[in-house]
Order: C-alpha cells, then sequence, then structure tokens
C-alpha cells in the first residue's frame, strides 16, 4: 500500500518603512516578494479559488506541482496621514472652518496570482470522470515565436490570452504544459480619505466629517481565472482569449457620512 503526499515550499522577503516628518506628515509601506509552490492548493473534491486546476491524473501528484493558486510575487502596501497644520491665531469662525482636517491615504499595487489554461475533454484516456466538469487536463506549449508558457497580452483584456502558444495533445497524451502558468493582471489601487473633526464640551465629544473615495483613479482590475482553451474537438474556444467581469475591485466610488465620538 502506498501514500500520496502532497508538499508546499514557500519562500519571501519583507521590507517595511515607517517615518513620521514634520506638520503632522506621516509615511508608512510594506513590499513583500514571495513564491508560494506546491502540488495542488484545492482539495480533491473541490476547486475553493476561480484560478485552481485540478491534476490532470492525481495518482502522479508531481504533474500539478506549480505556483500556489494563491501565489503573488510582488505586493506593495504605502499610506499616508497628514494633520493639516493651522495656525494657532485662529479664533472663533475661522478656527471652526480651518482647523481639525486630516488627509489620509492608502495606494496598493500586486501582480497577479496564476491561473491555468485547460482542455474539456479526457483526450488522455485517463478515466478521470471529473474531467469533463473541472477540465484537470491542459495543453502542450507550442514554443511559437513570441511564446511563452505565460502566453498573455499584458493590457489586452479583449485577446489576453495567445491561444496560438498552445496545441492539443495526441490521444492517450496528458499535455506538457504546466498548472499555473500564466498569470491575471495585477492590481492597483489608491482609496484616499479627507476628516473634518469638531470639539464639543471641552473634548467630551467630538463630531467627524469623512469623505473617502475607492478606487479614486477608475481603475479597471481585472481578474481571469481558469481557462478552457480547446474543446472537445480542439477547435479553439472564441471566447478563450477574453477578460470577462467581474472585475476585482469595484469602479470608483465615493462616500461621504458624518461620526458623533463621546
Amino acid at each position: 500500500m502506498s501514500t500520496l503526499l502532497s508538499t508546499a515550499d514557500y519562500n519571501g522577503m519583507v521590507m517595511d518603512f515607517s517615518k513620521r516628518l514634520s506638520r503632522g506628515l506621516f509615511l508608512s509601506g510594506a513590499y513583500t516578494w514571495s513564491k508560494n509552490i506546491d502540488q495542488g492548493s484545492t482539495t480533491f473534491s473541490s476547486n475553493e479559488t476561480n484560478n485552481g486546476a485540478e491534476n490532470p491524473y492525481p495518482f502522479i501528484p508531481r504533474l500539478n506541482r506549480g505556483p500556489s493558486d494563491y501565489d503573488i510575487r510582488h505586493n506593495f502596501v504605502a499610506h499616508f496621514t497628514w494633520d493639516i497644520p493651522a495656525s494657532s491665531s485662529f479664533s472663533g469662525a475661522s478656527k471652526a472652518l480651518l482647523t481639525g482636517w486630516a488627509l489620509g491615504g492608502i495606494f496598493s499595487a500586486r501582480t497577479g496570482p496564476p491561473f491555468s489554461v485547460s482542455l474539456t475533454a479526457d483526450l488522455a484516456r485517463t478515466g478521470n470522470r471529473r474531467q469533463r466538469q473541472n477540465g484537470a487536463q491542459r495543453p502542450n506549449f507550442n514554443p511559437a515565436p513570441g511564446c511563452s508558457t505565460n502566453a498573455i497580452n499584458p493590457g489586452n483584456p479583449s485577446n489576453y490570452i495567445k491561444t496560438e502558444c498552445f496545441s492539443v495533445p495526441a490521444a492517450g497524451e496528458i499535455g506538457n504544459l504546466g498548472r499555473g502558468t500564466l498569470r491575471q493582471p495585477g492590481l492597483r489601487d489608491f482609496d484616499p480619505s479627507l476628516f473634518k473633526t469638531w470639539a464639543f464640551l471641552g473634548e467630551k465629544a467630538k463630531l467627524q466629517f469623512r469623505a473617502e473615495a475607492f478606487n479614486l483613479f477608475n481603475h479597471a482590475n481585472f481578474q481571469k481565472g481558469k481557462t478552457t482553451v480547446f474543446d472537445g474537438r480542439g477547435n479553439v474556444i472564441p471566447t478563450a482569449t477574453l477578460i470577462s467581469p467581474p472585475t476585482l475591485t469595484n469602479a470608483r466610488e465615493i462616500q461621504f457620512g458624518l461620526r458623533m465620538n463621546w
């Protein structure tokens, strides 16, 4: 009797910084480089992520060794807060209007996670009944000019996958393309905020006005899950090259609010 083992490896590096400057300004940021490799990020019976890919032949775990579904190679986050200075000479209406303002913001940028391309039919004739439902088998890599195993057109959601870089394996053979060789688009997001605070009852109560924006620059952060490239007859599926909604983040959103603390 033999036991099937699954292994995972993680390597990472984290750098962070923070600096409190003069006149109420504070800066902070963190960068992470990481590499996470496993033989499958899902259970045998289900896929928990839209980019997960099952093993084309579960009895040989090494066929599925590749980047984890949640492998993010580069991740950067920075934020700032600024208590906007005001003159101590303000009084009355000018003090109520021009003091107590604060500005903040969070910027995030990261590379995309991996995803796989697959086939719909059991061309390798493994007898795996889950193949049709979950598309575990993958095509061959076709080393044509301009092709790599990460066969994508960055910044082109209408033609994101270079289908010419893949071919249908011969009957009875498992395709040689690895798991998670393609990468989803990266994410860029900036969320600023503006606050104004009024103090009452000798600082015992405070009223705060809040103006917040999410995805201020309205950047479309696309995502691409596991994609079936060829149908059961070996023809390219026309929609395979497209990135379809939903996006990873919503369109620009702006909200206003009042908050009372006492």
